[in-house]
């Protein structure tokens, strides 16, 4: 199979036979992720990088995300605004804000969250 056929069958289906989500040096695999810094999307492999840069080409520049969130199962990718100072810690970050986007439908999702206080 051809590298851009190769791309084109991960981007219709998922990421889930793809090995550079286990063994990217960037990112932590969740069960159904893997979820990487926006900071260190270029140290990605190529594979994936173009399956993010595929979603970033329908939604356009989220420049507030601070996390991508890249669905190994779903064809999906979903961009994370989270409190800077709340990365880290246990359970979880704090969520401000959350789009996803479906390379399988073509559709995005905007979801926003209250403020506490």
């Amino acid at each position: 199979m051809a590298p851009l056929e190769i791309l084109l069958s991960y981007r219709a289906s998922s990421l889930s036979k793809c090995p550079a989500c286990r063994q990217s040096p960037v990112g932590q695999l969740v069960e159904n992720a893997l979820v990487v810094e926006k900071d260190l999307l270029q140290e990605l492999s190529p594979i994936l990088r173009v399956y993010e840069g595929c979603a970033r080409a329908l939604l356009g520049e989220i420049e507030e995300a601070n996390l991508v969130k890249l669905h190994r199962f779903s064809g999906k990718v979903t961009y994370l605004v989270c409190d800077p100072a709340k990365l880290d810690p246990e359970p979880g970050p704090h969520i401000k804000r959350r789009v996803k986007v479906n390379l399988r439908t073509l559709e995005i999702d905007f979801f926003e969250y209250g403020q506490e206080g």
